[in-house]
């Protein structure tokens, strides 16, 4: 799609183009997935509506990738793209399950994995 939008122009204004459809794709992954957390006592839209977010939201990783890098020197291309997955680690993989794990406690405190007969069940207070 980027590449559509964006052919013969100049690199400034892929880059632009890039973030622009980024923004677009990200928002209406989010929407998305709002509308679907509010269709939740009916599993169809649900779950209709959370497979178009994920659509969304992950067609935007090649627009990242062209954006990070026309906004370098391509001498410092490898570096930048080095960089960009560092932080994407750094602030998204790695305290991710920390802060779920702390709403997780916060909201919902007695569900968890507990011993029923010698099997390992949900928790029936959750």
């Amino acid at each position: 799609m980027l590449d559509r939008f964006s052919a013969g122009e100049s690199p400034a204004r892929r880059q632009y183009l890039a973030l622009v459809i980024m923004t677009v794709l990200m928002s209406a992954g989010v929407l998305l997935s709002l509308l679907a957390w509010s269709a939740l006592p009916s599993k169809t839209p649900f779950l209709t509506l959370i497979a178009l977010s994920l659509v969304f939201l992950f067609a935007t990783p090649s627009c990242t990738a062209v954006a990070v890098l026309l906004c370098v020197p391509p001498s410092r291309r490898n570096f930048a793209v080095g960089i960009s997955t560092l932080l994407v680690h750094v602030f998204g993989d790695v305290p991710s399950p920390i802060l779920l794990g702390m709403l997780k406690d916060i909201y919902a405190p007695h569900c968890g994995s507990v011993d029923i007969d010698h099997h390992i069940g949900l928790n029936p207070e959750c």
